[in-house]
């Protein structure tokens, strides 16, 4: 609920914000950036893989999933690096939705969570990140033009993407609307003892 967010958030934002914030020679970087934001899924994926491999005592599963995603990092590195680094940035990102079957697979074999669950659980934030992306964006390119400073534009940017995926996960989610009323009662909980 946090993780493809943030990326799809920083995957709008950071051709603005990485020359913003660096320098324009960072350009580049931006772009980049760009390109690996577009790994959040995969990585809100294998984020909770590894914890939950070596919770179940799996460490050698867990060493094969990471030799097997090194092998394949190094080689796609090694193939597409002298077509330079753009290309090397979207075979890396390739790589990454390519190799998430073997995870799941891993996954299932070890804890017997299937992909579609795995895949499931992180449906409803992906929705609500795109849809906020796609906001964020249209946002961006309107208001741009109207800040002498790119970086005022990036913060009402933030600030209006945390506000829609907010709107959107509660609306969608059973699960947000949980954890959102816990963390409040967790609130009012720690104001009233102040309090006292």
């Amino acid at each position: 609920m946090l993780t493809i967010p943030a990326m799809v958030g920083f995957g709008v934002l950071a051709p603005d914000l990485v020359p913003a914030v660096y320098g324009e020679k960072w350009r580049d970087a931006g772009v980049l950036a760009q390109t690996f934001a577009c790994l959040g899924i995969t990585y809100s994926i294998s984020s909770f893989a590894s914890p939950l491999l070596m919770a179940l005592g799996r460490g050698a599963t867990l060493r094969t999933l990471a030799i097997a995603q090194l092998i394949a990092t190094v080689v796609v590195a090694a193939l597409t690096a002298p077509f330079g680094i753009f290309v090397v940035a979207w075979a890396s990102v390739l790589r990454g939705y390519c190799t998430l079957p073997f995870t799941l697979w891993m996954l299932k074999r070890a804890s017997g969570i299937t992909p579609w669950d795995a895949l499931s659980a992180i449906a409803r934030p992906l929705i609500a990140s795109l849809i906020m992306g796609a906001a964020v964006w249209g946002l961006m390119e309107l208001i741009r033009p109207l800040f002498a400073h790119v970086l005022i534009s990036v913060f009402i940017c933030i600030g209006a993407g945390m506000a829609i995926y907010a709107v959107l996960i509660l609306t969608i989610s059973d699960q947000a609307r949980q954890l959102a009323r816990t963390q409040l009662k967790r609130l009012r909980g720690l104001f009233a003892g102040k309090k006292k």
